[in-house]
Parts: structure tokens; C-alpha cells; sequence
């Protein structure tokens, strides 16, 4: 069976304090940019770091190995496929077969968000869990569940054609002209674009 814990309580994770705690471990899933340097303070934390690649991490990404991070992974393991339960299942058996105390699985960038929060609530760890990843992940989806919260939301359109965005455009005809287009998913403010005129929706 899993040597894992059901970590759904508060609190921070406390560090190793005996022999006994020596195989404790976290999984961090892709850990580039700020999950390299969680993963160091995991490290120095006395954890053992196991690093999980995500299909949705490009492969030249994997390859590129933070300096901040480069001494500290017990293991690295690959989650193959979609994020089916047996997936998941066959991701878990690897973790598990690893012989580690793992408390907690963490997201380390962008891509791995998605393979966290699924693997995390498979395993039975404190995580987001699946259920309103929906609303977490899809900007779109952000505002209405604030709109139906009872709450101000902004003026929106999930626009799929050039003519359903002008007739948003045309109708909503905001006075200062100020329009933010934006993909539903991306990371920081990638693709934001604020535009102060019809045309520069458009370009």
C-alpha cells in the first residue's frame, strides 16, 4: 500500500525533526522558476524533493536544470497521458513504490496546475482539488462565478468569432474607449492587451 499521509488539515508543513522523519518527501510538479526555489527551501528544510514533469511542460523546458534546484531532487518521475484516473492511479504507484513519506504534492510553474490539482486529490493530499478548476483555471469563468456570487463583475464576452467580439465592442461603447482582450488562459498578464480604440481590438 502508499506510504502516504492524509494531509487535508492547516497549517504549514513542519520540517523532519528525527531519524524517523528522514524519508519524508514532497512532490513538486515542474519545478521551474519559483518551484526551483521551493524546491531548494523543501530541500533545506530536510525533505526529500521529488520532481514530477507534467505532459504540459515542453520537453525543452525539462531540460533546463535552475542552478537554485540542481542538487536537491531524490527522484524524477514522468506523469504519462491525460489525467484519467488510472493515469493517475499508475503516477501514484510509481510515487508510492519510491518508499517515501510524501505530505504533500505542490505545483511548481504554470504547467503543472493542472496534474497538481488532480493528483493531489487523488492521493488524497491537502490540495485545490478538481471541482472548480474550471473557475480557477478560465478567466471567463473567473467573472461570472464573482457575478454569481451577488457581487460586481465586469462587462464580458467569451468571444469565438470576430463579429460576436465587434457587436460586444459596439454595444458596450465605453466612454472613455478602454477594452482589455485577453486569452481565457494564460500566465501573468501574457496576451493581455488594453486597447483605447475599436481598431486596436482588432490588429
Amino acid at each position: 500500500g502508499f506510504n502516504i499521509r492524509h494531509r487535508r488539515s492547516s497549517g504549514s508543513m513542519c520540517p523532519p525533526t528525527s531519524s524517523a522523519d528522514s524519508k519524508r518527501a514532497v512532490v513538486i510538479v515542474d519545478p521551474l522558476s519559483t518551484g526551483a526555489l521551493v524546491s531548494a527551501k523543501a530541500a533545506e528544510r530536510g525533505y526529500l524533493v521529488v520532481r514530477l514533469w507534467s505532459e504540459e511542460c515542453p520537453a525543452e523546458l525539462r531540460l533546463h536544470v535552475s542552478p537554485t534546484s540542481k542538487d536537491c531532487f531524490a527522484a524524477t518521475l514522468l506523469h504519462e497521458g491525460d489525467l484519467s484516473t488510472a493515469n493517475l492511479e499508475r503516477t501514484a504507484q510509481r510515487i508510492a513504490a519510491l518508499g517515501l513519506d510524501v505530505v504533500a504534492v505542490i505545483c511548481g510553474s504554470e504547467p503543472g496546475v493542472n496534474l497538481t490539482d488532480a493528483l493531489a486529490e487523488h492521493m488524497g493530499m491537502r490540495g485545490n482539488g478538481t471541482e472548480l478548476a474550471r473557475v480557477r483555471r478560465h478567466k471567463f469563468n473567473q467573472s461570472e462565478a464573482v457575478r454569481a456570487a451577488g457581487q460586481r463583475a465586469v462587462k464580458q464576452v467569451l468571444a469565438t468569432s470576430v463579429d460576436q467580439a465587434r457587436d460586444f465592442v459596439r454595444e458596450l461603447a465605453p466612454s472613455p474607449f478602454r477594452i482589455i482582450v485577453k486569452p481565457v488562459e494564460s500566465a501573468g498578464s501574457e496576451d493581455v492587451k488594453l486597447c483605447r480604440c475599436e481598431e486596436e481590438v482588432f490588429d
